[in-house]
């Protein structure tokens, strides 16, 4: 009926031998040649000329910085030898030579206003470093900002006759709460750019007025202004106005100084300037009499 064949299986303690099957495809290794190009040479040429191009203007900028640094180094140099020159021959003539009241008073002023100068020029410096190392902590008071108008003036007053300083103080008193340290230095610096940018002497006038809550001081001169083209960087580092007609020195701090303790107070700062006619530099603080502040 049925043909069963048997299947005998030997056993010699290994397993069957397995059945012959044909090995698994190799899969083949690709060559970049097989590839397409990732850039063609167009692309690594235009990639070369960016990284070149790159190259320079760092070099260019390092070698601004280069320049920049030895023209600080210089003009510091100056800043600082000035002052000191000054009070040496002066000291030197006071000490060898008998004066009048009027002319030994007269020479003690100039030597008071230069070792002040010196001082401005130390604390600027100093205060650069500081904000640059995010160390510019202020000590926070209330105090009468007419008041320290007052003292500025008197200190200015008291350092020549070529320029006539002038205060319009309102009948209120100009409470703010701030670092009256710090911002004496402002208002001395602006005096100080008022009085070097007026060489042929003229009426400085400083103003203090109160509107909506914001005390604005304004320091207004009739000097030889700013020029246009320069006025977007008056307030840069290191950055000093057109003086080539003058022998006005200086290292370009004031200003920069003065816009980072304006703004760390919350305040405001700017100018208005006319080149030729005269310069009007003015920051605000916020009125400490409101309630608001």
């Amino acid at each position: 009926m049925f043909d069963i064949q048997t299947t005998l299986l030997a056993w010699s303690g290994r397993d069957p031998a397995p059945r012959d099957e044909p090995p698994p495809p190799v899969r083949a290794v690709e060559t970049a040649a097989d590839q397409p190009l990732s850039r063609s040479t167009g692309d690594h040429r235009r990639h070369d000329s960016t990284v070149v191009a790159d190259l320079v203007a760092e070099n260019e900028r390092l070698r601004k910085l280069v320049k920049l640094q030895a023209d600080l180094v210089a003009s510091v140099s100056h800043d600082l030898r000035t002052p000191l020159t000054s009070v040496l021959g002066f000291t030197d003539v006071l000490l060898k030579r008998d004066f009048e009241p009027a002319a030994r008073e007269r020479y003690l002023r100039i030597v008071n206003g230069e070792m002040r100068r010196f001082a401005r020029l130390i604390d600027d410096l100093y205060d650069a470093q500081l904000i640059a190392e995010g160390r510019n902590v202020m000590s926070l008071e209330a105090f009468d900002l007419g008041l320290l108008l007052l003292e500025q003036v008197d200190l200015f007053n008291g350092q020549g006759d070529l320029h006539a300083l002038r205060l319009e103080l309102p009948s209120r008193s100009l409470l703010v709460h701030a670092d009256r340290g710090r911002i004496a230095r402002v208002v001395a610096n602006f005096l100080s750019n008022a009085i070097k940018y007026s060489p042929d002497g003229g009426t400085i006038t400083i103003a203090a007025t109160v509107q909506d809550g914001v005390v604005r001081i304004s320091v207004s001169d009739t000097g030889i202004g700013i020029p246009c083209d320069q006025q977007h960087r008056v307030f840069a580092k290191f950055f000093r106005a057109d003086s080539s007609s003058s022998d006005i020195k200086g290292v370009g701090l004031g200003l920069s100084l003065c816009r980072e303790i304006v703004h760390a107070h919350g305040g405001a700062v700017g100018f208005d300037s006319t080149y030729g006619q005269g310069s009007t530099f003015w920051f605000e603080l916020r009125d400490g009499s409101t309630p608001e502040a």
